[in-house]
């Protein structure tokens, strides 16, 4: 993996699947890339890194900083290994913020699964319960703005990872205790 997106998504499997000796080693290559993907003046994560190990660019794009910090919220509330778990939530303080910024849908909604990560261990995280708020209310405005009788949509066309607008905005509702949402 050469790019944080698959490093982010690495790190979220890791933690998923559990203590053992191979995932805490792995979790902590892929926590390593993403620590390194962090730019701190430009409040972004950096994506594709080069073989020689050069970042290719600046800033990546919005979906992946808001799966970055998805994978950061996940394994701050579930990491089995006390220090990628402190690692993560510290970093996901300091980069979360970054999300209030991001426009595209898929980003919004990655970022919120973060935040409902967090809530889901700690429900007094108040970052985690701002950025689900905003997530879940642009993703209303959305739909309200993109849908008509023939259309229930949060946007005029069909992309990828559609599922995970819907999904993060009934998890929010649920969450916040929005019916609406």
């Amino acid at each position: 993996g050469y790019c944080i997106d698959d490093n982010a998504r690495a790190l979220m499997m890791m933690v998923r699947r559990g203590d053992d000796r191979r995932s805490g080693a792995l979790a902590s290559t892929y926590a390593a890339f993403v620590q390194h993907g962090w730019h701190p003046s430009r409040h972004r994560f950096r994506n594709f890194m080069g073989f020689d190990r050069r970042w290719l660019e600046e800033c990546g794009s919005e979906d992946s900083n808001g799966r970055t910090i998805w994978a950061l919220g996940l394994t701050a509330a579930r990491a089995p290994w006390p220090s990628i778990r402190d690692w993560a939530s510290k970093l996901f303080g300091e980069t979360a913020p970054l999300a209030v910024e991001l426009t595209a849908p898929r980003a919004r909604a990655f970022a919120a699964f973060g935040g409902l990560a967090l809530l889901g261990s700690s429900s007094d995280n108040d970052l985690a319960q701002q950025l689900v708020r905003q997530s879940a209310e642009q993703l209303m405005r959305l739909h309200r703005q993109n849908s008509r009788d023939e259309w229930d949509w949060f946007e005029p066309s069909l992309s990828y990872e559609n599922a995970r607008l819907p999904e993060a905005l009934i998890l929010a509702g649920l969450e916040l205790g929005e019916t609406e949402m």
